[in-house]
């Protein structure tokens, strides 16, 4: 029930009527000073880790109240978005995930009253951007460093590394590699093969599509080819070439007199026969066989008269790597000339030469960096003669350089050396420096 009092009272010629309201045993909601209640619309700046809620204004309310959830029933709230005050009538939201709906209310408040809850409005928050791939950079034989733009939102990147543009041959521990920061170095390669990259961005849970694709020629060429090593003036290898680019004769001029191996191929392309020359006579015929993995296997070796005279053995292990030579007298292989085992680091390195009777009778170790001589086929290296591994063909020429020989190599006594080479920007060695110094020449390469 109601009492109302009228007061008149006249006021400068006019009568004002001042109307008493005196509420007995009901009230007045405070919230009649600010309806309507404010009617939220739809969100503006979307962006995957953000938006901006947005309402309009009503009349009386001095601040706002915003709920934000990822429920529409806001059982749950946003950190730091439950009941969040703000003046005006736009709150930009952030810290969020990307691709993801949430739903926000608000209610107006003017000082301890407040209205109900506006309509609620769902927004779903966009994609992650994709990185921009960059090219790389510090591209040498092993290894380069990929790179990429920055993602202001992104927490984290992908990374893929493949042989192949599409990506069905990734490369064992660059499957959607995670990173922090804008370059990766990928290390382990293999200097005869080309590599592709692409990357995502990442947050929380979500990632991006992928960005463009970058292709990483290899440091060394196919056309890349290794023509000469002069150890002295008197000592000088030059590799001749087949318009084809095969390798078609290792020629050796060794203190005047002239050695030479002639190469001859199979239909399949792999070496099969040398013929070898002592100042343009022929002195010995090789004929090269090959294991399943295409790995020279046995060298049967024949005099000028072409009656075989004795054998070489290449020994493997299961990784192709090799662990054994042998050189016998004869075919039936009843006695050697040269009887070896190797024991070999992770790259296929020799790094211990062992005799027939199990005693160590070399060591080596070696450099991560490019040997020039992988550019010669794998069969024909043996024929490549060096001073620290003496002029009988041994197999040590693997993927890296020496930089320390010791044992019996060249002769009955020990020998002790240290090599350091230098490097080209692709880490190639060009030349090595020390008592068995050497320098490098190639033709058609890049570098």
């Amino acid at each position: 029930m109601k009492n109302i009092y009228l007061y008149f009272k006249r006021w400068k010629g006019c009568y004002r009527a001042i109307i008493y309201i005196f509420a007995i045993g009901c009230s007045v909601p405070e919230t009649d000073f600010i309806k309507p209640i404010p009617v939220a619309i739809e969100a503006s700046d979307i962006q995957s880790t953000s938006f901006v809620a947005n309402w309009k204004p009503v009349l009386g309310s001095s601040v706002y109240i915003v709920d934000v959830s990822i429920d529409p029933l806001f059982s749950s709230y946003v950190t730091g978005y439950q009941s969040r005050e703000i003046e005006g009538n736009a709150l930009q939201v952030t810290g969020l995930a990307a691709e993801v709906t949430y739903y926000y209310r608000v209610r107006g408040q003017k000082e301890h009253t407040f209205s109900d809850n506006s309509n609620v409005i769902a927004v779903t928050t966009a994609a992650l951007n994709s990185p921009v791939a960059s090219q790389p950079t510090a591209t040498q034989v092993f290894n380069f460093t990929a790179n990429w733009t920055a993602i202001e939102e992104a927490a984290s990147y992908l990374i893929e590394v493949a042989t192949d543009p599409d990506f069905n041959n990734i490369l064992p521990g660059y499957n959607a590699l995670e990173v922090v920061g804008l370059s990766l170095e990928v290390k382990g390669l293999d200097y005869t093969k080309s590599y592709y990259y692409r990357v995502k961005s990442k947050r929380l849970e979500k990632t991006s599509g992928y960005s463009n694709i970058i292709a990483v020629k290899p440091c060394v060429s196919e056309q890349c080819k290794l023509s000469k090593i002069t150890y002295s003036s008197d000592f000088i290898i030059t590799f001749l070439y087949e318009n084809g680019g095969r390798l078609s004769t290792i020629d050796i001029m060794y203190y005047g007199d002239q050695y030479d191996y002639n190469v001859g191929y199979a239909d399949n392309g792999l070496a099969d026969t040398v013929l070898f020359f002592i100042n343009g006579e022929m002195y010995e015929k090789h004929a090269l066989t090959y294991n399943s993995s295409g790995n020279l296997a046995t060298v049967y070796l024949y005099d000028y008269d072409d009656v075989q005279f004795a054998v070489k053995d290449y020994i493997y292990n299961e990784l192709q790597q090799i662990v054994g030579f042998r050189n016998y007298k004869d075919e039936s292989r009843t006695s050697f000339y040269k009887y070896q085992d190797y024991e070999v680091d992770e790259a296929g390195n020799v790094v211990k030469i062992l005799d027939e009777n199990g005693t160590q009778k070399g060591e080596l170790r070696y450099d991560e960096h490019f040997n020039p001589k992988m550019l010669i086929p794998e069969a024909l290296r043996p024929y490549i003669w060096d001073f620290f591994s003496g002029f009988d063909v041994v197999p040590y020429s693997r993927i890296n350089n020496p930089i320390y020989a010791k044992g019996n190599f060249q002769a009955d006594y020990d020998e002790e050396e240290v090599f350091i080479y230098d490097l080209n920007e692709c880490n190639v060695a060009l030349a090595r420096k020390g008592f068995y110094k050497l320098t490098y020449e190639f033709t058609g390469c890049d570098f």
